[in-house]
Protein backbone atom coordinates (compact mmCIF):
# COMPACT_ATOMS: atom_id res chain seq x y z
CA UNK A 1 0.00 0.00 0.00
CA UNK A 2 2.89 2.63 1.17
CA UNK A 3 4.45 1.79 -2.41
CA UNK A 4 1.36 2.85 -4.19
CA UNK A 5 0.83 5.97 -2.39
CA UNK A 6 4.29 6.87 -3.32
CA UNK A 7 3.20 6.38 -6.60
CA UNK A 8 -0.04 8.17 -6.61
CA UNK A 9 0.37 10.73 -4.09
CA UNK A 10 4.29 11.30 -4.76
CA UNK A 11 6.88 10.57 -2.00
CA UNK A 12 5.19 12.71 0.64
CA UNK A 13 2.01 10.05 0.49
CA UNK A 14 -0.33 13.22 1.42
CA UNK A 15 -3.70 11.44 0.55
CA UNK A 16 -6.37 13.48 -2.00
CA UNK A 17 -9.75 12.70 -2.30
CA UNK A 18 -10.94 11.00 -5.02
CA UNK A 19 -14.22 12.59 -5.03
CA UNK A 20 -13.47 16.52 -4.94
CA UNK A 21 -9.79 16.58 -5.72
CA UNK A 22 -8.72 18.25 -2.42
CA UNK A 23 -5.33 17.55 -0.01
CA UNK A 24 -5.66 19.71 2.48
CA UNK A 25 -8.47 18.29 4.93
CA UNK A 26 -7.37 14.27 4.54
CA UNK A 27 -8.35 12.61 7.96
CA UNK A 28 -6.71 8.83 8.40
CA UNK A 29 -9.14 6.97 10.06
CA UNK A 30 -6.80 5.09 12.56
CA UNK A 31 -5.42 1.37 11.98
CA UNK A 32 -7.27 1.42 8.19
CA UNK A 33 -5.77 2.55 4.43
CA UNK A 34 -8.88 4.62 4.38
CA UNK A 35 -8.87 8.86 4.29
CA UNK A 36 -12.07 10.98 5.41
CA UNK A 37 -12.38 14.33 2.92
CA UNK A 38 -13.64 16.90 5.39
CA UNK A 39 -14.15 18.73 1.94
CA UNK A 40 -16.99 16.18 0.42
CA UNK A 41 -17.32 14.28 3.84
CA UNK A 42 -17.01 10.95 1.72
CA UNK A 43 -13.87 8.33 2.54
CA UNK A 44 -11.47 7.41 -0.01
CA UNK A 45 -8.35 4.95 -0.30
CA UNK A 46 -4.98 5.07 -2.60
CA UNK A 47 -7.40 1.96 -4.40
CA UNK A 48 -10.32 3.83 -5.25
CA UNK A 49 -10.54 4.09 -8.70
CA UNK A 50 -7.87 1.56 -10.04
CA UNK A 51 -7.92 -1.78 -11.52
CA UNK A 52 -7.61 -2.82 -7.55
CA UNK A 53 -10.51 -1.39 -5.89
CA UNK A 54 -13.08 -4.09 -4.15
CA UNK A 55 -10.21 -6.64 -4.87
CA UNK A 56 -9.92 -9.38 -2.07
CA UNK A 57 -6.75 -10.37 -3.96
CA UNK A 58 -3.77 -9.75 -1.74
CA UNK A 59 -1.19 -6.99 -3.13
CA UNK A 60 1.50 -9.26 -3.79
CA UNK A 61 -0.23 -10.74 -5.88
CA UNK A 62 -1.48 -8.11 -7.55
CA UNK A 63 1.88 -7.26 -8.65
CA UNK A 64 2.92 -10.71 -9.57
CA UNK A 65 0.43 -10.54 -12.07
CA UNK A 66 1.52 -7.13 -13.41
CA UNK A 67 4.88 -8.29 -13.66
CA UNK A 68 3.83 -11.13 -15.72
CA UNK A 69 1.97 -9.59 -18.06
CA UNK A 70 4.17 -6.61 -18.68
CA UNK A 71 7.67 -8.37 -19.10
CA UNK A 72 6.59 -12.10 -20.75
CA UNK A 73 4.42 -13.03 -23.08
CA UNK A 74 2.96 -16.26 -20.99
CA UNK A 75 -0.90 -16.00 -22.08
CA UNK A 76 -3.63 -16.35 -18.99
CA UNK A 77 -3.39 -20.04 -18.16
CA UNK A 78 0.24 -19.75 -17.93
CA UNK A 79 0.63 -16.87 -15.66
CA UNK A 80 -2.22 -18.43 -13.54
CA UNK A 81 0.39 -21.16 -12.93
CA UNK A 82 3.00 -19.33 -12.28
CA UNK A 83 1.33 -16.63 -9.81
CA UNK A 84 -0.58 -19.66 -8.22
CA UNK A 85 -3.83 -17.97 -8.76
CA UNK A 86 -6.98 -19.73 -9.92
CA UNK A 87 -7.68 -18.96 -13.84
CA UNK A 88 -11.25 -17.58 -13.60
CA UNK A 89 -9.36 -14.96 -11.21
CA UNK A 90 -6.84 -14.46 -13.11
CA UNK A 91 -9.11 -13.74 -16.22
CA UNK A 92 -10.84 -11.22 -14.41
CA UNK A 93 -7.43 -9.25 -13.90
CA UNK A 94 -5.96 -9.42 -16.16
CA UNK A 95 -9.26 -8.04 -18.05
CA UNK A 96 -9.04 -4.86 -15.50
CA UNK A 97 -5.52 -4.19 -15.99
CA UNK A 98 -5.70 -4.28 -19.70
CA UNK A 99 -8.23 -1.19 -18.95
CA UNK A 100 -5.92 0.96 -17.41
CA UNK A 101 -3.12 0.01 -19.62
CA UNK A 102 -2.86 3.58 -21.09
CA UNK A 103 -1.57 6.80 -20.00
CA UNK A 104 -4.42 9.22 -19.34
CA UNK A 105 -3.87 10.96 -22.87
CA UNK A 106 -3.93 7.73 -25.32
CA UNK A 107 -6.84 5.68 -22.79
CA UNK A 108 -9.85 7.29 -24.21
CA UNK A 109 -8.25 6.46 -27.68
CA UNK A 110 -7.68 2.68 -26.41
CA UNK A 111 -10.86 2.88 -25.20
CA UNK A 112 -12.80 3.95 -28.62
CA UNK A 113 -10.79 1.39 -30.21
CA UNK A 114 -11.47 -1.87 -27.80
CA UNK A 115 -15.25 -0.53 -28.20
CA UNK A 116 -15.47 -0.26 -31.88
CA UNK A 117 -13.57 -3.07 -32.72
CA UNK A 118 -16.35 -5.22 -30.06
CA UNK A 119 -18.99 -3.77 -31.96
CA UNK A 120 -17.95 -4.67 -35.34
CA UNK A 121 -17.27 -8.45 -34.45
CA UNK A 122 -20.52 -8.04 -32.75
CA UNK A 123 -22.98 -6.59 -35.48
CA UNK A 124 -21.39 -9.33 -37.92
CA UNK A 125 -21.58 -12.43 -35.89
CA UNK A 126 -18.12 -13.91 -37.71
CA UNK A 127 -17.71 -17.46 -36.25
CA UNK A 128 -14.00 -18.00 -34.31
CA UNK A 129 -13.55 -19.59 -38.00
CA UNK A 130 -14.37 -16.87 -41.05
CA UNK A 131 -11.38 -14.59 -41.67
CA UNK A 132 -11.49 -11.17 -40.00
CA UNK A 133 -10.49 -8.36 -41.84
CA UNK A 134 -10.13 -4.80 -39.68
CA UNK A 135 -8.00 -3.35 -41.72
CA UNK A 136 -9.85 0.25 -40.98
CA UNK A 137 -8.88 0.70 -37.55
CA UNK A 138 -5.37 0.93 -38.68
CA UNK A 139 -5.47 4.28 -38.38
CA UNK A 140 -6.47 3.89 -34.65
CA UNK A 141 -3.77 1.31 -33.72
CA UNK A 142 -1.36 3.99 -35.45
CA UNK A 143 -1.98 6.90 -33.34
CA UNK A 144 -1.71 4.65 -30.11
CA UNK A 145 1.74 3.47 -31.22
CA UNK A 146 3.28 6.89 -31.79
CA UNK A 147 5.69 6.10 -34.06
CA UNK A 148 6.32 2.75 -32.71
CA UNK A 149 7.50 0.79 -36.31
CA UNK A 150 5.86 -2.48 -36.57
CA UNK A 151 7.20 -4.50 -39.63
CA UNK A 152 3.94 -6.34 -40.98
CA UNK A 153 3.83 -6.74 -45.06
CA UNK A 154 2.81 -4.53 -47.10
CA UNK A 155 -0.31 -6.76 -48.47
CA UNK A 156 -1.23 -6.82 -44.81
CA UNK A 157 -3.13 -4.47 -42.82
CA UNK A 158 -1.93 -3.25 -39.71
CA UNK A 159 -4.53 -4.58 -37.01
CA UNK A 160 -4.63 -8.12 -38.25
CA UNK A 161 -1.04 -8.10 -38.47
CA UNK A 162 -1.15 -7.81 -34.76
CA UNK A 163 -3.64 -9.86 -34.25
CA UNK A 164 -2.14 -12.51 -35.80
CA UNK A 165 0.76 -12.11 -33.65
CA UNK A 166 -1.35 -12.19 -30.81
CA UNK A 167 -2.50 -15.75 -31.94
CA UNK A 168 1.13 -17.01 -31.40
CA UNK A 169 0.98 -16.96 -27.47
CA UNK A 170 -2.66 -17.92 -27.39
CA UNK A 171 -4.14 -21.10 -27.70
CA UNK A 172 -7.51 -19.82 -27.77
CA UNK A 173 -8.57 -16.30 -28.26
CA UNK A 174 -12.21 -15.41 -27.35
CA UNK A 175 -12.94 -12.91 -30.35
CA UNK A 176 -15.93 -11.03 -27.99
CA UNK A 177 -12.50 -9.91 -26.15
CA UNK A 178 -10.08 -9.64 -28.73
CA UNK A 179 -10.17 -5.73 -28.62
CA UNK A 180 -8.58 -6.27 -24.93
CA UNK A 181 -5.84 -8.32 -26.10
CA UNK A 182 -4.90 -5.57 -29.20
CA UNK A 183 -4.55 -3.13 -26.93
CA UNK A 184 -2.67 -4.90 -24.71
CA UNK A 185 -0.08 -5.71 -27.31
CA UNK A 186 -0.39 -2.15 -28.88
CA UNK A 187 0.73 -0.96 -25.43
CA UNK A 188 3.54 -2.99 -24.58
CA UNK A 189 4.86 -2.50 -28.48
CA UNK A 190 4.98 1.23 -27.45
CA UNK A 191 6.37 0.52 -24.13
CA UNK A 192 9.34 -2.00 -24.76
CA UNK A 193 11.93 0.11 -24.80
CA UNK A 194 10.62 2.04 -21.18
CA UNK A 195 13.00 2.07 -18.54
CA UNK A 196 11.11 0.62 -15.18
CA UNK A 197 7.87 -0.18 -17.07
CA UNK A 198 6.36 -1.65 -13.90
CA UNK A 199 6.53 1.69 -11.81
CA UNK A 200 5.15 3.67 -15.07
CA UNK A 201 2.40 1.36 -15.32
CA UNK A 202 1.30 1.88 -11.45
CA UNK A 203 1.59 5.52 -11.99
CA UNK A 204 -0.79 5.90 -14.83
CA UNK A 205 -3.01 2.75 -13.13
CA UNK A 206 -3.96 5.63 -10.58
CA UNK A 207 -4.62 8.70 -12.58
Amino acid sequence: IAFIEEQRWGKKRQAICVHCDSGNRMTKRGGTNIWHCNKCNLDTTVLLKSPMEHSRLPMPKWFEIIYWMLYSSKNTSQISRQVNVPYKNLWYCSMRLKSYMFSPEDRQTATTLRDDLRKFIKERGLSEKEELNVSHFDKTVQELLSGCHESNSDSESLTNYIIRKIKISHKKLSRKYLSYYVAEYVYKQKNKDRRNLFSYFIQNAFI
